[in-house]
């Protein structure tokens, strides 16, 4: 309501945004028909100018992408149940290090508890790196192992 006339404002300008960035970027048009009638409202990208197999290719990167992101958040979550011990504000970056090394959870898991019970470390920021030692060190047994296996097999 505006003070100056009491009257409640036109809200269909409103709605029209919602709307329009709810159906920003268009799907490709199959036909010719539906090409005229699929221009995005927000930009004025005519989705006839879409590759469908380029359209395809970026859902799937997407999905790819989103899996991905679950596979991190699930392997940080694990971490963080387990680990009681302080860490840097930087262990979701060497957590993610990890999983690109191919490191499976539950031998991080278990990486993590040797650390937490070594008697070795008396400092806890100590605790953290002592850690990634322990994982980059099954890391290296991992790798070893599957080259001796690799040259077992092609021999």
């Amino acid at each position: 309501m505006t003070p100056e006339s009491g009257t409640v404002p036109d809200q269909g300008g409103i709605e029209d945004r919602r709307a329009t960035e709810a159906t920003h970027h268009v799907e490709p048009a199959t036909t010719t028909v539906d090409a005229a009638n699929s221009v995005c409202p927000t930009c004025g990208h005519d989705a006839a100018d879409l590759d469908v197999e380029a359209y395809e290719a970026l859902k799937a990167a997407k999905n790819s992408i989103i899996r991905r992101q679950s596979v991190i958040d699930g392997y940080s979550d694990a971490f963080a149940r387990v680990w009681t011990a302080s860490a840097p504000t930087t262990w979701r970056r060497s957590i993610r290090s990890l999983i690109n090394a191919g490191l499976p959870r539950s031998v991080m898991l278990e990486c993590a508890r040797v650390a937490l019970d070594s008697d070795r470390i008396d400092n806890e920021r100590k605790r953290f790196v002592y850690f990634m030692g322990v994982a980059r060190n099954r890391i290296r047994e991992m790798d070893g192992y599957a080259l001796e296996r690799m040259l077992r097999e092609t021999s």
